[in-house]
């Protein structure tokens, strides 16, 4: 093979490994026709119940959940606390397509002695969480959903870690990069 096609060999080498590595964010969504999205001004947002028995801790639902809240503020949309005074209800969860990545467990600290060390995350264990990340808008009346977004997704779990906030947010916004839905 000459020097040219070596170099365009190792190009495409590298660019294919870099399209593997990005994490893509194009989320499917869908929507009620009927609804005027135009009078959507105010959300209240309505983190998962289930979401520590899915393997999320706190403060990571806390950190999914505030950049959801960012972006819907960057579109314009006031975020409110009182249900009652929102004109909507964002919900979301993260259904996870393998729940045990996400858990930390105690290692054998001690010969025939599990549990006896402190809990520690396996070197094994990625710290990660794939699945896919669903939001819903809802009707604060009759609960109906008025749009939905998935998209899959690997987001890192560490809040207050830089690359993970980055990719919570950019999350964040992909999935609600079409809403509200325009005429």
């Amino acid at each position: 093979m000459t020097a040219i096609g070596w170099r365009a060999a190792v190009t495409v080498a590298v660019l294919a490994v870099a399209a593997c590595a990005t994490q893509s964010f194009v989320p499917r969504t869908d929507f009620n026709g009927d609804y005027d999205f135009s009078q959507l001004g105010r959300l209240a947002l309505r983190a998962p119940a289930e979401a520590h028995a899915a393997g999320l801790a706190p403060e990571r639902v806390e950190a999914i959940t505030l950049a959801l809240a960012a972006a819907v503020v960057e579109k314009g949309i006031t975020v409110v606390e009182d249900f009652d005074n929102a004109d909507a209800v964002l919900s979301w969860h993260l259904a996870s397509s393998d729940p045990q990545a996400n858990a930390a467990y105690n290692q054998v600290a001690l010969y025939s002695c599990w549990r006896c060390g402190p809990a520690t995350r396996s070197p094994g264990m990625p710290a990660w969480q794939a699945g896919t990340l669903v939001v819903d808008v809802l009707d604060r009346g009759d609960g109906r959903s008025l749009w939905r977004a998935e998209l899959e997704t690997r987001l890192t779990l560490s809040p207050g870690d830089q690359l993970s906030d980055e990719e919570r947010r950019d999350a964040a916004r992909s999935i609600l990069a079409s809403f509200p839905p325009g005429p």
